[in-house]
């Protein structure tokens, strides 16, 4: 048996604070059982997985941008490759603090100091690889940045009942989230 990362199900996937994506189909990696770094600088490495077929990467910036981007779009690239621009960052403060990857009937919850939002992923269009992402979660008055994000494939409970999934236009609701996804 081995216990490295089986691919043959799936893409690799890696994500970096700065935005950049990279994809692996497993090609020119070491034989399982030897660690592998997932690019030469993983300084900005924020969270990698392995895709199933038919799911899409989100990536949430600090700033409260989404983009969703087609895995087979991305082209692989072996050990050396550093990754490519997965979502391109408007202001030098904003940083990638979330990426999952989903399928259409699941939602996305997120957080700032006082609010709570859960989205829809169907309402998240899917776009090319380096575009600034669309807005999903608008910040009221003294707020800037998102705290987290997270997936849930069933949808979340907040504060005790199911949160509606709500499209990208809609405002967030006041308070803070106690939450779980739904079902747990």
């Amino acid at each position: 048996g081995s216990d490295g990362v089986s691919l043959s199900k799936g893409i690799g996937w890696a994500v970096f604070t700065d935005g950049r994506v990279k994809t692996t189909d497993g090609k020119g990696l070491p034989r399982p059982g030897r660690d592998v770094l997932v690019a030469p600088d993983i300084s900005a490495l924020l969270v990698s997985g392995v895709a199933e077929d038919g799911q899409d990467l989100v990536l949430v910036t600090r700033r409260a941008k989404v983009i969703r981007l087609e895995l087979g779009t991305i082209n692989p690239q072996g050990v050396a490759g550093n990754g490519v621009a997965g979502v391109k960052l408007a202001d030098p403060e904003d940083s990638v603090i979330a990426a999952f990857t989903v399928k259409d009937e699941g939602a996305v919850l997120s957080i700032t100091d006082g609010r709570w939002k859960v989205t829809s992923v169907a309402d998240i269009p899917r776009k090319g690889r380096g575009g600034q992402g669309v807005g999903f979660h608008l910040f009221v008055k003294g707020e800037d940045s998102l705290l987290a994000a997270h997936y849930s494939g069933t949808g979340f409970e907040v504060n005790g009942g199911p949160a509606k999934a709500e499209n990208r236009a809609k405002s967030a609701s006041k308070g803070a989230a106690d939450w779980k996804p739904l079902g747990a």
